[in-house]
C-alpha cells in the first residue's frame, strides 16, 4: 500500500517523528515509509542502531527519567509507538505490564510535559476485545483473556486518560504478517519445516482469522498520524483486512506458495491441539477505520503471501 497524504509530502518534511520499538517486525516497515512521508525520523530501541532514520537511541521506556530526557532533547512533532513485549514471543505476566503498561506510560507523560504535546499513535490488539463469535467492533466490550490482552488494554485505558490532554490514536491490529517476522509465528513457521525437509505440525485449524498485510498495516499508522483526533478522548481504530478466513485457508495459501518457489512442504493436521483460550473467530469490523481515515488495506491474501515468502526465502 502506498501513503496517500492528504497534505502531500511537504507537510512532514522538517518535522520530527519518534518511532518507538523502531527494530521489530512493524517498527521496520514504519522506519521504511518514512521516506514517503518527508518526516526526520526518530528512532528508539533496546537494541543499538536501525537503519533509515536520522538518529537513533538505545534505551529502555521503562526508564523514566531516560524517556523524559530523549523526549525534551527530541521535541518530536509524533509518535509512532510500537515497542512491545509478548506479540509473538512468551513473555511473563509482569514482564508484559513493564513493557506494554508502564512504558508506555512514562512515554505518553514525557511527551505530556513537551512544550507543543505531539500527535500520538499506539499500536494496540484486538486481543483487548472479549471474545465475539462475529467481527469485533470497537464499542465492544474490553474484557481481555490472555496475559498479553490483559497488559495492552491496560495500555489503552492508560492512554485515555493522556488523550484529554493531547490527541492519541490507538490501532487494535489484528493478524499482522509480513515481511519481516519470524518463529514462532505461524508463517514463518511454515516456511522454515519446508526449507528444512519437516512435516509442518499443525492444529485442525477451523479457528477463523483476520489477516492484515504488515505494509498495510504500517501505511494507517502513518495515515493516523496525520489525521490527528479533534475531540478529547482516545481515538480507537480496528486494524484489519475486513476479510476473515478460515486458518486452513491461509496455510493453504502458504503451502501453495511455497510450492511455485520449489519446495515441497508437507503439512499434517490436527496434530498439535488448541491453545487454552483460543478463540475460535477473531475478525475485526473495519467500518470505523474506513470513515475516519478514508483508507483500507489493499494487498490481498495470495499477494502479500508471496512477498513475504520471496523477502524470507
Amino acid at each position: 500500500m502506498k501513503l496517500h497524504s492528504m497534505f502531500g509530502a511537504s507537510y512532514w518534511k522538517g518535522r520530527k517523528v519518534l518511532i518507538t520499538g523502531a527494530t521489530g517486525f512493524l517498527g521496520r516497515h514504519l522506519v521504511e515509509m518514512a521516506a514517503e512521508t518527508g518526516a526526520i525520523v526518530i528512532t528508539t530501541s533496546r537494541s543499538e542502531a536501525t537503519t533509515g532514520s536520522a538518529g537513533h537511541v538505545a534505551m529502555d521506556l521503562c526508564d523514566r527519567a531516560g524517556v523524559l530526557a530523549m523526549l525534551r532533547e527530541v521535541a518530536p512533532s509524533g509518535i509512532l509507538h510500537t515497542a512491545v513485549a509478548g506479540a509473538s514471543e512468551e513473555v511473563g505476566f509482569a514482564q508484559l505490564m513493564r513493557t506494554n503498561l508502564v512504558g508506555t506510560e512514562n512515554l505518553l507523560a514525557a511527551a505530556l510535559a513537551l512544550p507543543q504535546p505531539p500527535t500520538v499513535v499506539l499500536a494496540g490488539t484486538g486481543y483487548e476485545y472479549a471474545p465475539q463469535s462475529r467481527d469485533l467492533t470497537e464499542g465492544d466490550p474490553v474484557c481481555p483473556t490472555t496475559p498479553y490482552g490483559i497488559s495492552k488494554a491496560a495500555a489503552a485505558f492508560c492512554a485515555g486518560i493522556y488523550a484529554t490532554q493531547m490527541p492519541i490514536t490507538l490501532l487494535r491490529i489484528f493478524n499482522v504478517y509480513g515481511p519481516g517476522e519470524r518463529e514462532p509465528r505461524l508463517l514463518p513457521y511454515i516456511a522454515a519445516c519446508a526449507k528444512a525437509g519437516r512435516v509442518v505440525e499443525l492444529s485442525d485449524c477451523e479457528q477463523v482469522r483476520d489477516f492484515v498485510f504488515v505494509k498495510d498495516v504500517a501505511a494507517l499508522f502513518w495515515r493516523a498520524l496525520e489525521c490527528s483526533p479533534r475531540d478529547r478522548r482516545l481515538r480507537i481504530l480496528n486494524v484489519c483486512s475486513g476479510s476473515p478466513v478460515p486458518l486452513k485457508q491461509f496455510v493453504t495459501v502458504v503451502l501453495e506458495a511455497l510450492r511455485e518457489r520449489g519446495l515441497s512442504p508437507q503439512a499434517k493436521f490436527g496434530v498439535r491441539p488448541y491453545r487454552a483460550g483460543e478463540p475460535m473467530y477473531y475478525a475485526g469490523d473495519t467500518g470505523r477505520l474506513q470513515e475516519t481515515l478514508g483508507m483500507l488495506p489493499s494487498t490481498n491474501l495470495q499477494t502479500g503471501v508471496r512477498q513475504t515468502l520471496d523477502a524470507m526465502l
